[in-house]
C-alpha cells in the first residue's frame, strides 16, 4: 500500500464523532452515511478547521505542529455550505484560494486560478459577480477556489449536492482526475451509486463511528446497507439494485 497522505488515529470531534482511525493514500475516498451520522464533523476535523481529540497527520506531518499557512497549503477544504456575502467577481473569489501561497496577483497564482476555472467549467463567467450566478454555478466556482490551492489533500463536503445531473457527472470525473494526479480527495456524497462508481475507497459513517472502510464492492454489501441506511434489496432493474425501506422484524 502506498504511503498515506492523511492519517487519523482515535480522532474524536464534536458531540458525535468518536475514535475514527484511518490511513488514506492518494486516490478518491468517498464518505457516505445517513444524515446526522457525523460526516461533516469528521471532514471538518480532518481538514483541521474544527477542534478534535486524537492524532492527525498530513503528508507525514503532525497537523497540530503546522502553522495555519502551511496547513492551508497542504489541505484544501470545501465546506457543504459556503455563503458568499459580497458582490465579488468569480475570478476574484477563486483567487482567494491562492492566499496560502501569497501569489494571487502574480503570474503563478493567475495560472492556477485559470486552470481551476477551466477544470470546473467556470471560465466563461470569470468576470461575473458571484451574487448573479445560480446556486449550481456558484458551487462550481467555490470548488474552483478549493482546486486553486493545489493542495495535496482536497476535502469536499457534498460537492455535487447543488448540481444538475450533467455537472454532477462532470464534477465526479474532475475529482477522479485530481485523484489520479497523485492527490488525495476525500468527499462526502449522498448518491451511493456515484460514490461507488468513482471512489477507490468508501468510508461509511454510522452514529459517529466508522462502520466500514474499503473498496466499494466490499463495503456496500447488503448487511451494511441494511444496518447503516435501513434499506433492503428488493431486486434489480436495468439501472442496478433496487432498494426499499427495510421491514422491522419485531
Amino acid at each position: 500500500m502506498a504511503d498515506p497522505l492523511l492519517q487519523a488515529v482515535d480522532l474524536s470531534a464534536g458531540v458525535i464523532v468518536r475514535n475514527v482511525t484511518l490511513a488514506l493514500p492518494a486516490g478518491l475516498a468517498g464518505l457516505v452515511g445517513p444524515n446526522g451520522s457525523g460526516k461533516t464533523t469528521l471532514l471538518r476535523a480532518l481538514a483541521g478547521v474544527a477542534p478534535h481529540a486524537g492524532h492527525l497527520r498530513v503528508g507525514g506531518h503532525d497537523m497540530a505542529t503546522l502553522q495555519p499557512g502551511e496547513r492551508a497549503r497542504k489541505v484544501a477544504y470545501l465546506p457543504q455550505i459556503a455563503p458568499v456575502s459580497w458582490p465579488v467577481e468569480a475570478a476574484h473569489l477563486v483567487a482567494l484560494g491562492r492566499i496560502p501561497h501569497g501569489d494571487g496577483e502574480r503570474a503563478t497564482g493567475q495560472v492556477a486560478v485559470a486552470r481551476a476555472m477551466e477544470a470546473t467549467g467556470t471560465a466563461a463567467f470569470a468576470q461575473r459577480r458571484v451574487d448573479t450566478l445560480s446556486g449550481g454555478e456558484r458551487a462550481r466556482v467555490l470548488l474552483a477556489r478549493a482546486l486553486a490551492v493545489e493542495a495535496p489533500v482536497l476535502i469536499a463536503d457534498e460537492p455535487i449536492a447543488a448540481l444538475d445531473p450533467r455537472y454532477q457527472i462532470e464534477t465526479m470525473q474532475l475529482l477522479r482526475r485530481v485523484a489520479d494526479e497523485g492527490r488525495l480527495v476525500i468527499a462526502a456524497f449522498h448518491d451511493l451509486a456515484l460514490a461507488a462508481r468513482y471512489s477507490d475507497t468508501l468510508l461509511v459513517m454510522h452514529a459517529g463511528r466508522l462502520a466500514g472502510a474499503g473498496a466499494p464492492g466490499e463495503v456496500l454489501d447488503d448487511a451494511t446497507i441494511g444496518a447503516v441506511f435501513g434499506l433492503a434489496r428488493a431486486g434489480s432493474d436495468r439501472f442496478g439494485p433496487v432498494w426499499e425501506r427495510a421491514r422491522r422484524s419485531d
